[in-house]
C-alpha cells in the first residue's frame, strides 16, 4: 500500500470522526432540550404537581442518577428546564454546544440572547469568552453586541487551468495496456487510452465546468461536475471561507432564495475545490456570470460567488 492511499484514508477517517463527534454534540444538545420541554410539560400537568410539587425536580434527580447516573442533579435538571423555556421553538437549536448554551441562560432578555448565540456561532468564540461577554453585555442593547464589521475578502482564485490531472497510484485501479488512471480528485479515478493525452501535474488545480443541480443552503450547493473525457459527478459543494445563518432562522433562508436566484438549476459555474470539511463536502471557490458565458470568460470576468456573500452581507467569514 503507497504512502498516498494511506494519506487518503487517514484523511477520511479524520472527516468520519468529525462528523460522528459533530452529530454526537448536536444530539446532546437537542436531548437536553427535550429533557427540558417534558419537564414543563410534567410540571404544567395538575395531578402530578398535586403529587410532587416542588419537590419535583430533586425527586426526577433522584431516581435519574440512580438509574442512569451522572449528569442529572438537581441543578442540571433545572438548566434543561431553562434551556427548553428560553429557546422555546419548534425544534431544540443546535448551533452551539451545551456548554455555551449554559452561559446564554442567565441572559434574560429573548432578543439580547439570540444576538449573542448567533455571534458565537458565527465567531467561534470559546465558552470562556463567552461568559465574559455575556457579563461584560450586561445592561447593553443588543445592537451594540454585534458591531458591523467589514468582511475580509477572500483571494479570487485566478490563472485557472480547467481539466488538470495527476495519475493515481490506487493500486486496485486495474489499468490495461496503453491507458492511465487519473485521480481526477472528488474520489473518482478515471482510466483512459494514454494517446488522448490529458493534462498531467503534480498539482493539480480540481478545477472543472460544473452545472448546479440544487442550492441546499446559502453556502452549500449540489453540482453536477464536468471531469472530462464524458465523466461526470454529482456532489456536495461548502463554499470556501464563508459561513450563512442557519436555514432554520430568516436570515438563513434568504441567504438561500438570494444564492437560487444567483444559481438557478443548470446554472453553468466554475468550481475550484480544495479540500473537505468535516461533514465530507468539498470546499470550493465557485465562479459565474449573470448570463451564460464561455468557462474562459467565467474565469477572466466571472463573479465570485464567496466573496458576493461576503460583500452584500449575507455571509460572514469562516
Amino acid at each position: 500500500m503507497t504512502r498516498a492511499v494511506v494519506t487518503s484514508k487517514y484523511d477520511k477517517l479524520i472527516t468520519d470522526v468529525g462528523i460522528i463527534f459533530e452529530g454526537a454534540r448536536k444530539a446532546m444538545v437537542t436531548a437536553y432540550w427535550h429533557i427540558g420541554k417534558r419537564i414543563v410539560e410534567i410540571e404544567q400537568d395538575g395531578e402530578v404537581r398535586a403529587k410532587y410539587g416542588a419537590n419535583l425536580i430533586n425527586s426526577l434527580s433522584k431516581d435519574l442518577t440512580q438509574k442512569y447516573g451522572s449528569g442529572f442533579s438537581r441543578e442540571s435538571l433545572i438548566k434543561m428546564r431553562s434551556f427548553y423555556n428560553k429557546f422555546p421553538k419548534g425544534s431544540a437549536p443546535t448551533l452551539l454546544n451545551w456548554t455555551k448554551y449554559r452561559e446564554l441562560l442567565s441572559v434574560k432578555d429573548d432578543h439580547k440572547r439570540i444576538t449573542l448565540e448567533k455571534k458565537a456561532a458565527r465567531e467561534n468564540i470559546s465558552s470562556r469568552d463567552l461568559r465574559r461577554i455575556v457579563k461584560e453585555s450586561a445592561g447593553k442593547p443588543a445592537a451594540k453586541i454585534l458591531p458591523v464589521a467589514e468582511p475580509e475578502l477572500l483571494d479570487r482564485p485566478t490563472n485557472l487551468i480547467l481539466n488538470t490531472y495527476k495519475l493515481s497510484d490506487d493500486p486496485q485501479n486495474k489499468v490495461p495496456a496503453g491507458y492511465i488512471s487519473l485521480d481526477c480528485g472528488f474520489y473518482v479515478d478515471l482510466c483512459v487510452p494514454a494517446k488522448m493525452k490529458p493534462h498531467l501535474t503534480e498539482k493539480p488545480s480540481f478545477a472543472y465546468c460544473a452545472k448546479v443541480k440544487r442550492v441546499v443552503d446559502g453556502d452549500t450547493l449540489l453540482v453536477e461536475i464536468d471531469l472530462g473525457f464524458n465523466a461526470r459527478t454529482r456532489t456536495r459543494l461548502r463554499l470556501r471561507g464563508i459561513n450563512t445563518p442557519e436555514l432554520s432562522t430568516p436570515e438563513g433562508a434568504s441567504a438561500k432564495r438570494f444564492v437560487t436566484r444567483s444559481l438557478p438549476k443548470g446554472k453553468s459555474i466554475i468550481v475550484k475545490s480544495y479540500s473537505t470539511d468535516i461533514f465530507g463536502r468539498f470546499v470550493a471557490d465557485v465562479l459565474y456570470m449573470k448570463e451564460d458565458s464561455t468557462p474562459s470568460k467565467i474565469i477572466e470576468n466571472g463573479i465570485f460567488l464567496n466573496n458576493q456573500l461576503l460583500e452584500k452581507g449575507i455571509a460572514v467569514n469562516l
